[in-house]
């Protein structure tokens, strides 16, 4: 190595440029401060991912720490009550945006569906493990359960659909059609 190179390489900024960081902390204090003067409290905001989303992702660690050779551990059934908390601070979260917590009225299926998802993340190397047939059924079941309640609580409880529920009508409609189209396409060829 020549005196020449050494001199090029010391000559080299070895930190981040200062106005990179001045600039993120500029754009962030100003969004906080618009934030801010407009009302919005960022905290309460944030809370429900922090603490209830937060204590369901470090349930979820052992699950997600298992790799498909490791023997399997009791600890990774956390992963079930962690997917529930995620599912709970993130409903909180959501609903808390959009200051409709009626929908809780039927969002609570999502409850076991995520605890029968958690079980088969639990699970995730043991294919023939019988939590995998089960956890689908059930997934598929409380997904109906869901789907109705919420078209019906929507629809004549809360009235917040208005004149879009015929346009959903004419949807599903058109999807049993081409879906059907697909089906008799099948059984033809």
């Amino acid at each position: 190595m020549t005196s020449e190179t050494v001199y090029k390489t010391q000559k080299q900024p070895l930190t981040t440029p200062v106005s990179k960081v001045a600039r993120r902390l500029i754009v962030t204090g100003g969004v906080l401060l618009a934030l801010t003067l407009s009302g919005v409290n960022i905290f309460s905001l944030i809370a429900p991912l922090l603490f209830i989303s937060g204590v369901g992702f470090l349930l979820m660690w052992p699950a997600n720490q298992m790799e498909a050779d490791d023997e399997y551990s009791k600890w990774a059934l956390l992963a079930a009550p962690g997917a529930v908390l995620v599912a709970l601070g993130s409903i909180v979260f959501v609903l808390d945006l959009i200051n409709h917590f009626e929908a809780f009225s039927y969002l609570w299926t999502l409850f076991p569906i995520t605890f029968a998802a958690g079980l088969m993340h639990a699970h995730r190397y043991n294919p023939s493990h019988s939590v995998h047939e089960n956890g689908r059924r059930v997934i598929k079941i409380f997904s109906i359960v869901g789907l109705a309640m919420a078209a019906i609580f929507e629809l004549f409880v809360f009235n917040t659909f208005g004149p879009w529920w015929p346009l959903a009508l004419v949807g599903y409609g058109l999807y049993l059609l081409f879906n059907r189209r697909n089906k008799q396409l099948d059984e033809d060829s």
